[in-house]
């Protein structure tokens, strides 16, 4: 009798063995069925194996924080609960719905999309979008990287999306950061997904570190809090190669000393920075003798209440190589330069959206412009109830133009135009590409690069330069 008993232990054992484990030898043979229990973000619930004919036990409920469940579902579409009377016919899941403030929640999917607003320093908005057929949620989130400790999140956890729909939230930096480009990594994560989206900061402007710098002659670079500052330290006979990395408010009428030479440009890792006045008047006057050299990155940017031009190279030499001359009108002439007289050179860079009554763009009152690279642009100018919407040359200016755009009015996209108050073109004869003050004038209109010659030498649409 012992012995019959041992072996019955053993067989018992046995056969819980082929029960418990997968197999795909024995399962088939005793019709035995799998049950999954999926929980959508619930406590967890055990699986369960089935014999051929028996039917699933109700698990106790699942549990979840500020959720109510709503019962066992043969699919995440489905409407109708689950019967535990019901025998399945093979392995199968069941899932669990939930309601929160009311709303069922079904396990879905995932479908998401993010996209990050980027502005500097500024808070920056991270839209979560939920392309799926399901709602779902909710999202814990967090974030890590190297400079995790620099920003702070709005929540930390977003209940829901409905299919279709989207929710977003905050990413800020912390105060006075040194100046510098930070990278960190969102982390969401909920029921069965997972989503990393990269954040991106570029700290230009704090409070407590220097956005300009400037090197004297051959002297070591120098940092200081505002390009305003700079501007008091200049002095005649000397050369300043100034490097900005955040936006700048100048006084204006501010006027280069002379016999100086001046380069400006962006920090490239900190992508375009803007000049721009906090009262009306020019934004830099450049003398007889003295240079300045506008390079990528820098942006100057004018009023739309001035009254004179933004850039005015009186007698010295101005040349754009890369930058931007834009939104300035004047009430006078010339909206983005004024040449008096010296000259201005334009390699590169663009002039656009400024407005004046005469020149636009540009207003060539005595000495030379030349256009002489590819990628220099004149667009989007106006001349109010004046001439030359881009460009306008005096009989005393010259125009030495090889190659660049000046766009006509043939363009309807980039066009300069000549205007009334009211906004309506006016005719041909005032130049909107450019205007020539000669008798009689001479214009354009077209994109082209300007095929008319003087009649004169020296004067007018000259294209071979000096």
């Amino acid at each position: 009798m012992k012995i019959d008993k041992f072996v019955f232990i053993l067989i018992f054992l046995f056969g819980l063995t082929l029960f418990s484990c997968p197999n795909p030898i024995i399962e088939p043979i005793f019709g035995v069925r799998t049950i999954l229990f999926n929980t959508g973000g619930g406590s967890e619930v055990q699986e369960q194996k089935l014999l051929r004919g028996e039917t699933i036990t109700r698990p106790d409920n699942p549990t979840r924080s500020n959720f109510l469940f709503l019962g066992w579902f043969a699919s995440p579409l489905s409407v109708t609960q689950w019967n535990f009377n019901t025998v399945p016919d093979t392995s199968m899941t069941l899932f669990a719905k939930w309601e929160i403030f009311g709303e069922v929640v079904s396990p879905s999917p995932i479908f998401l999309t993010a996209e990050v607003n980027y502005d500097f320093i500024e808070p920056q908005t991270v839209t979560i979008m939920n392309i799926g057929l399901s709602d779902i949620g909710p999202f814990e989130m967090s974030i890590s990287g190297t400079y995790a400790d620099k920003f702070m999140l709005s929540a930390d956890q977003i209940q829901r999306i409905n299919a279709g729909g989207e929710d977003y939230f905050t990413v800020t930096p912390v105060l006075d950061l040194p100046v510098h480009n930070y990278v960190a990594v969102i982390n969401i994560t909920g029921a069965d997904m997972s989503a990393n989206i990269n954040v991106n900061f570029v700290v230009t402007n704090p409070s407590t570190n220097p956005t300009v710098f400037v090197k004297f002659d051959d002297s070591e670079e120098q940092g200081f809090d505002t390009l305003d500052e700079v501007f008091e330290l200049f002095e005649p006979d000397s050369s300043y190669a100034i490097r900005i990395i955040a936006n700048q408010e100048i006084n204006a009428n501010r006027i280069l000393p002379e016999n100086s030479v001046f380069t400006m440009e962006a920090d490239p890792d900190y992508g375009t920075v803007i000049i721009s006045l906090t009262n009306p008047g020019r934004l830099i006057t450049i003398p007889a003798g003295s240079s300045l050299a506008v390079r990528s990155g820098i942006a100057f940017h004018g009023r739309q209440d001035n009254t004179e031009p933004l850039v005015y190279v009186d007698g010295g030499s101005f040349t754009l190589a890369g930058g931007t001359v834009a939104e300035n009108h004047s009430t006078g002439n010339g909206g983005g330069v004024y040449v008096a007289s010296g000259t201005f050179t334009m390699t590169g860079g663009l002039i656009t959206a400024n407005s004046a009554n005469n020149g636009g763009g540009v207003y060539i009152e005595s000495g030379i412009f030349y256009m002489i690279q590819d990628d220099g642009i004149i667009s989007r100018n106006n001349a109010i109830n004046g001439y030359g919407g881009g460009i306008y040359i005096s009989n005393d200016g010259n125009l030495w133009k090889s190659i660049g755009i000046v766009y006509g009015i043939d363009d309807d996209e980039n066009r300069n135009a000549a205007i009334n108050a009211d906004n309506e073109l006016l005719g041909n004869e005032r130049g909107h590409a450019a205007y020539h003050a000669s008798d009689p004038p001479k214009t354009r209109t077209e994109t082209q690069d300007l095929p008319l010659i003087s009649e004169s030498t020296g004067v007018g649409w000259d294209l071979n330069m000096p």
